[in-house]
């Protein structure tokens, strides 16, 4: 129970909540606010034996927060407001992705003061070809063969939600070819940071406290929350999606021990986000 109250409180959720419950939305301070709550409660969570565990946990969502806070406040500069409220959104996505790398460097050096590594954190390519168990049964596939599968089972139906959302202009579509290099940096990019953010830290604290199955949830939820008025896919729609890859991703991140298939299939994701928005551009 407190590894959850922790998540509800440290995650997006407060953000969702906040908009329908006031209408308006959330402040650019309410990061801040989260993000000084959960740091004075490392200490506390750090004393009690029966939170002890989640201490590292705790530390890694103020940190994101903290993360958040900071990204939201460049966005505030006044130079930087003004460029992205004219600029196209896949503009202002790609240049959006770096400024939130902020977040995930934040929860990696809480990581590093703790002594984990980049095996702990799943840093590294892993096993791609590991056994993977198909839920509710004892069969096992390769995730050499379930990793290309994913690509296709991800990225059809976030096209066609896409496309509904945004009514992309398919005349567009030399252009999109023209800055498929930028697709590939943005996807790449955008990627590893929401990986690194959303899995592998919160994978690294929570997993060998809760296990691997709730760790799995736990961390998929907070990657929809995170989608549910902010990034493409948006929504309850876009955050149904996102928690359902969330899952997957971390599944594939706690069986090959890497990186690798997540950081591949989500990029190829991000890709196809990046192309919509292109030809969704006035």
């Amino acid at each position: 129970m407190p590894a959850w109250l922790a998540l509800a409180f440290g995650s997006a959720l407060p953000a969702i909540v906040w908009r329908p419950l006031l209408d308006e939305p959330p402040p650019v301070w309410l990061p801040g606010a989260q993000a000084l709550v959960l740091a004075a409660g490392v200490p506390l969570v750090g004393r009690l034996n029966s939170t002890k565990p989640l201490r590292g946990f705790v530390a890694a969502l103020a940190a994101m927060q903290l993360g958040f806070l900071i990204a939201g406040l460049i966005r505030e500069i006044p130079r930087y407001a003004e460029w992205a409220s004219g600029a196209p959104d896949y503009q202002d996505v790609f240049v959006g992705a770096f400024v939130l790398l902020i977040p995930g460097l934040l929860m990696l050096l809480t990581a590093r003061a703790d002594g984990l590594g980049p095996r702990e954190l799943f840093l590294q390519r892993g096993d791609v070809a590991a056994p993977s168990r198909i839920p509710g049964t004892e069969r096992r596939i390769s995730w050499s063969r379930l990793g290309p599968l994913l690509v296709a089972l991800f990225t059809v139906p976030l096209a066609v939600q896409l496309i509904f959302a945004n009514d992309p202009d398919f005349d567009r579509l030399g252009k999109a070819v023209e800055l498929l290099p930028l697709a590939l940096v943005f996807g790449a990019i955008n990627a590893l940071s929401e990986e690194v953010r959303f899995r592998c830290v919160l994978l690294a604290r929570l997993s060998p406290v809760v296990g691997a199955e709730t760790s799995i949830w736990m961390t998929a939820l907070a990657f929809g929350f995170a989608h549910w008025y902010g990034g493409n896919p948006s929504g309850p729609s876009g955050a149904a999606m996102t928690t359902a890859a969330g899952l997957i991703w971390a599944k594939s991140m706690l069986e090959t021990r890497g990186l690798f298939w997540a950081w591949a299939t989500h990029g190829a994701a991000d890709v196809v986000i990046f192309t919509i928005l292109v030809m969704s551009a006035p």
